[in-house]
């Protein structure tokens, strides 16, 4: 191959040469190319969270600022995008009220939500001393596939829309909590996974096809069990299928965990 390479190259001349090689500079390096975002942040505020704490935020927006008000657990979950049973071994002191934090940090370049990511990582390993261990573990779990009838009902996302008026499925599937029994389950880390297998592209309006009280908390079945209309207790996949036509089939997943090795009460700013 570089023998027909270089026959090919002395076909041309001299001057080709060069403006060959100009040419692909040119496509390498764009005219009006932006510098990229930096690998932290410029500046970040770390302040304990204090009551009355009136919500709490830990989701990630395009953009120059992060603003997350937390649980050290929480922006740990943020920060490696995973879920809150894949988090293991979280000091005493970050399961209580000193665990609690207000977290302001801006980059002089807009960023993508995975490069805010980064930086957050940065930040906790920087700030808070994080350091975690990773590995890969397969336990049981759910994966969500069209039923065999097909979709029932599932209106497009309403444009501009936010949360589930306006998802993919992939990320419907991570509000999905389903604990042992089917149940949507309020209880801590208690849940199994749900993995995607619909195939199904494009974001969809999930509140106007289950209703809005799917997104109350319900601790389903006994004393405990909550819902805003008096419902009787009813699994997701029966939701699902009679909704939607979909389905949660029982299966096993393989789920990235961390483990804290070592999490220490963050610097001063």
């Amino acid at each position: 191959m570089l023998g027909y390479l270089s026959d090919r190259v002395r076909l041309l001349r001299p001057g080709s040469v060069i403006f060959f090689l100009l040419l692909c500079l040119t496509a390498a390096l764009p005219g009006q190319q932006t510098s990229a975002p930096p690998a932290q942040f410029d500046v970040a505020s770390i302040k304990p969270l204090l009551p009355p704490i009136r919500f709490l935020k830990w989701s990630l927006e395009p953009g120059a600022r992060v603003d997350l008000s937390a649980s050290l657990g929480q922006i740990i979950q943020t920060a490696y995008a995973v879920q809150p049973n894949q988090v293991l071994g979280l000091p005493k002191w970050a399961q209580s009220q000193d665990g609690l934090f207000h977290i302001v940090a801006t980059t002089s370049q807009p960023a993508s939500v995975d490069q805010l990511r980064a930086m957050l990582r940065a930040l906790l390993a920087d700030r808070f001393q994080l350091t975690v261990k990773s590995e890969s573990r397969t336990v049981p779990g759910f994966a969500l596939e069209v039923d065999k009838g097909g979709i029932k009902n599932l209106p497009a996302g309403q444009a501009g829309g936010r949360g589930i008026n306006n998802q993919t499925i992939p990320a419907f599937v991570n509000i999905l909590k389903p604990n042992d029994q089917g149940y949507m389950c309020d209880c801590g880390s208690q849940y199994l996974p749900v993995i995607d297998k619909t195939g199904l592209t494009g974001s969809y309006n999930l509140v106007a096809a289950l209703g809005h009280s799917f997104l109350a908390p319900t601790n389903p079945p006994g004393p405990n069990y909550y819902h805003p209309d008096g419902m009787e207790p009813e699994t997701i996949d029966e939701l699902l299928h009679t909704a939607i036509g979909l389905r949660l089939v029982r299966t096993k997943v393989t789920e990235t965990f961390l483990t804290i090795v070592r999490a220490e009460k963050p610097t001063p700013n």
